[in-house]
């Protein structure tokens, strides 16, 4: 299993995904990311991925993290195993900083904090998910800001008519319980979903506790439907630091002694209204707010008041998609001389879609401006900058003798989030100091095309991403003086990714599914040219196998990461984190109102790590052994 020739074998030959994602689907399902109203997924042209209810099923997983690890053209980073507590989706293989350069979102409303800290996947439990919609391209023009290696959104509505409860018990003392139910009287429609998640940790010291409520009321009426949500999450983690490569060699399950506690929590309350217009157009808004608090080594409170207008008109078989943004954000602390952060943004945009001869194509613009204030100590006068950026997108869609070519060429930025902002303290206790005029936002030049053919016993998809990143943001000592440091514009970097994807049966009951991603990530300009991205694997490949028969279902999966720099290695200098494959396998049997499902994850014991610094490794997790019940009412 520690072979190249071995591990590419297993690559290829053995498996990825559950039954229901591998069978050809005969019917697309409605994606909302590719332009923020419905829409048939094979009239998107944006390349989007969709994770779908009988997936989330039949992956017997209980986290959103491990349900991305099965979509292409991305890679997952786990830290601390399997519950997901920080660990990080990559959408575009964008590097080390990828938490903030993939947008994600809950119904549409941002999950990315302020302050640049890690999505909080433990805040929506896997209950209340109908499905994960997965925008392979940068959303710049649709969603703004962060968006630059695409867009996730999951997407919470459901189906009414039913509860469940669902219990699975694991290796390293994890313990997940689940509950939802999902009602509907006359117009008025209830949903309430919960989920607790324990574990001790693969890692000594690395236990997780994380909590998650989820709630949502809507209501029909003459004058549109009325939604009101509200989400609340408890994350309480235990968090060994990273070891050496030799420690990590002699006991990958060994704790350092360096430990921090992170207790993290925090409320969201959004309220939607949404109302038909004629002939398929329509209208709708939504008003959101946030309050989250993080504890460790400081004390950060984070406020988000989010208001969006949009708008979808429909002139003949053209779509017109309209909208006003507008969010106020603060990030306090208590952090030495760091009083407040606050960033204002307002932003409006316009996107088309009209048919042409055959063709459908696609122009959106875009205006963000972003004001942002550092208040040093409380009652301080604010130090201020702004910063207004456009973004534009120019694409299509072609039907060519079966099969369906999508391109699309477009711009997407990042602004600085909160603690990118000033200079600061070099040395202990890193004091923030004031706003660094010189850090400005990334911003990204993109080109794409894929190519689609859809058979009767199989799907197939070759792509090609181009991927420019401009003003990449990272730390630079002594910018601003001795001992002062900043995070400023420090390179260019490009990407090349080429994709190939396939989904279909081979026979009755086997179906299968298969993705490789060859990567080529180089910086641009700087002292480090020509080297590689850090974090940024030359190959993913994923594949999987799956029997269906009347006694049960059978899955095998296996997920290949080549190797890669460790974070912060810009000058290539030190060794690579070494590739790995990672093989899970399950075995479930159903009827219609129960399931038991038998998963061994990291099938192999391999043991590896997916992050690592010049100075240490933080190693991942081993085999495990875990067991779903799940009951339906």
């Amino acid at each position: 299993m520690k072979t190249k020739p071995v591990a590419l074998a297993l690559a290829v030959s053995a498996t990825f995904g559950c039954a229901q994602a591998q069978s050809v689907q005969t019917l697309d399902p409605v994606v909302v990311t590719a332009s923020k109203f419905e829409e048939p997924k094979g009239q998107a042209t944006a390349i989007v991925d969709v994770i779908d209810r009988q997936q989330i099923e039949a992956s017997g997983t209980a986290n959103i993290t491990e349900l991305l690890d099965q979509v292409s053209g991305g890679l997952l980073t786990r830290q601390y195993g399997r519950l997901g507590a920080d660990a990080s989706f990559d959408l575009g293989y964008l590097g080390g900083a990828s938490v903030q350069r993939t947008l994600v979102l809950v119904d549409g409303v941002r999950m990315n904090d302020i302050d640049g800290a890690t999505i909080r996947w433990g805040q929506v439990p896997l209950d209340a998910i109908e499905r994960i919609e997965v925008r392979k391209a940068g959303g710049g023009v649709l969603f703004g800001d962060r968006a630059l290696g695409g867009v996730v959104n999951i997407i919470t509505k459901r189906a009414p008519g039913y509860s469940s409860a669902t219990v699975t018990l694991g290796s390293f003392g994890t313990r997940v319980v689940g509950v939802q139910t999902s009602q509907k009287a006359g117009q008025t429609s209830l949903q309430i979903a919960a989920q607790q998640a324990k574990t001790a940790g693969y890692r000594e010291d690395a236990d997780q506790t994380i909590k998650s409520l989820q709630v949502g009321l809507g209501q029909l009426t003459p004058f549109g439907t009325f939604g009101l949500d509200l989400r609340s999450t408890y994350e309480n983690v235990n968090q060994p630091s990273a070891v050496s490569l030799a420690t990590f060699q002699a006991n990958p399950q060994s704790s350092s002694n360096g430990l921090t506690r992170f207790k993290r929590r925090g409320v969201n309350t959004d309220l939607s209204w949404a109302y038909p217009l004629a002939d398929g157009s329509e209208i709708k808004s939504r008003w959101s707010k946030e309050s989250s608090r993080s504890e460790a080594w400081n004390i950060y409170d984070n406020d988000r008041d989010t208001f969006e207008l949009s708008s979808l008109v429909r002139l003949g078989s053209s779509r017109i998609v309209a909208g006003l943004e507008y969010f106020d954000a603060e990030s306090a602390s208590n952090r030495s001389q760091r009083a407040s952060v606050t960033q204002t943004s307002t932003a409006g945009f316009v996107n088309l879609e009209a048919p042409a001869g055959s063709s459908l194509l696609n122009l959106g613009v875009r205006q963000q401006q972003m004001e942002n204030r550092f208040y040093n100590t409380s009652g301080a006068t604010a130090e201020q900058s702004n910063e207004n950026l456009n973004g534009w997108s120019l694409g299509g869609l072609t039907p060519i003798g079966g099969m369906d070519l999508r391109y699309s060429l477009q711009s997407s930025f990042a602004f600085p989030h909160a603690d990118q902002l000033f200079t600061y303290q070099a040395t202990s206790p890193y004091a923030p100091l004031d706003i660094y005029s010189g850090v400005k936002a990334m911003r990204s030049q993109e080109a794409q095309t894929s190519l689609d053919y859809k058979g009767s016993r199989a799907r197939l998809r070759a792509g090609l991403r181009y991927l420019k990143i401009l003003d990449e943001i990272g730390e630079l000592t002594d910018c601003a003086g001795v001992n002062v440091s900043c995070n400023t514009n420090l390179y260019d970097t490009t990407r090349v990714i080429l994709s190939l994807e396939g989904t279909g049966r081979i026979s009755k009951g086997w179906a299968w599914r298969a993705s490789v991603d060859r990567v080529q990530a180089k910086i641009d300009s700087g002292s480090n040219k020509d080297n590689l991205v850090p974090m940024v694997p030359n190959l993913l490949a994923r594949v999987a196998l799956t029997y269906q028969s009347t006694a049960g279902q059978f899955q095998m999966l296996a997920n290949h990461r080549g190797k890669m720099f460790k974070n912060g290695d810009n000058a290539n200098s030190s060794s690579k984190i070494p590739e790995r494959v990672v093989v899970d396998a399950g075995y479930a049997i159903a009827n219609k109102t129960q399931e038991l499902s038998f998963w061994i994850r990291n099938l192999a014991d391999h043991q590896y790590f997916d992050f690592a610094e010049t100075w240490g490794v933080a190693p991942a997790d081993g085999r495990s052994i875990e067991v779903r019940f799940k009951q339906t009412f």
